[in-house]
C-alpha cells in the first residue's frame, strides 16, 4: 500500500515538472499573434493541453488539472522580475506586442531575426519528439527526464525559429522560461511553499 502511495507522490511531481516545461506551448508566441495555432479555440492553456495531448503525456501522467495551481506559483515566481517591469511598464496595456528580433539583453544593437514557425514544422517536431517519449512507456521519471533533455535540443535539431518567452520583453526564449519554471517548482513542492532547492552546475 505504501509503494502504491509513493509512485502516486511520485508521478504528482513529475507531472508537475512536464507541466511547468509545457505551461507555455513552444509556438506561445505565433499563438499570440494569430498566425498558428494548434486547437481551434485557441488561448495560451489550451495550446499547452494540445501540446501535452500530442506529445501522449496522458499516458504517463494523465491530466494536468490537479497540478496546474502549484505551476501557476512556480511561473509567477520563475518570471516575477520581468513581471514587475512589464506589470509596471504596461499597465493597463492589452494588445499583444508583435517583435519579430530576439535581442542580446546585454547590448540590444545585436539581434537575430525570427522568422514564421510553420505548422507542418511544428507538428513534425511533436511528432518526432512524441515518438522518442514512447520509448520511456508509461514511466513518469523516464518520460520527465526524456523530455527534459530532448525538448529545447530537438527544436534546435529542427531549425525551429527561437519563440518570445514574453512579446513585451523580447531579450529571451520561451525555453529559458519554462526550464526556469520547471526549475523553480523544485523550490514550491508540494505545499506552494518556498522549502525545497536547486542545484546549478555550471
Amino acid at each position: 500500500m505504501e509503494s502504491i502511495e509513493i509512485g502516486e507522490r511520485v508521478k504528482a511531481f513529475f507531472r508537475a515538472k512536464a507541466w511547468a516545461l509545457l505551461h507555455d506551448p513552444p509556438h506561445k508566441m505565433w499563438s499570440l499573434y494569430g498566425t498558428l495555432r494548434l486547437s481551434e479555440e485557441g488561448g495560451n492553456e489550451r495550446e499547452a493541453l494540445e501540446v501535452w495531448r500530442r506529445l501522449g503525456l496522458e499516458d504517463a501522467f494523465g491530466e494536468p488539472k490537479e497540478c496546474k495551481e502549484i505551476v501557476k506559483l512556480a511561473d509567477d515566481m520563475a518570471s516575477t522580475s520581468d513581471m514587475w517591469i512589464t506589470n509596471f511598464s504596461f499597465a493597463g496595456v492589452s494588445e499583444v506586442f508583435e517583435h519579430d528580433q530576439l535581442y542580446n539583453m546585454f547590448n540590444p544593437k545585436l539581434s537575430t531575426r525570427i522568422r514564421q514557425l510553420e505548422r507542418q514544422k511544428l507538428e513534425d517536431f511533436l511528432k518526432r519528439l512524441a515518438d522518442k517519449l514512447k520509448n520511456f512507456a508509461t514511466d513518469p521519471r523516464k518520460v520527465y527526464h526524456a523530455l527534459y533533455a530532448l525538448y529545447e535540443v530537438e527544436w534546435a535539431a529542427h531549425e525551429l525559429p527561437p519563440s518570445l518567452a514574453d512579446t513585451r520583453i523580447p531579450t529571451h526564449m520561451l525555453f529559458d522560461h519554462a526550464y526556469a519554471t520547471a526549475l523553480t517548482l523544485n523550490l514550491l513542492w508540494p505545499d506552494g511553499k518556498v522549502g525545497g532547492y536547486a542545484v546549478l552546475v555550471d
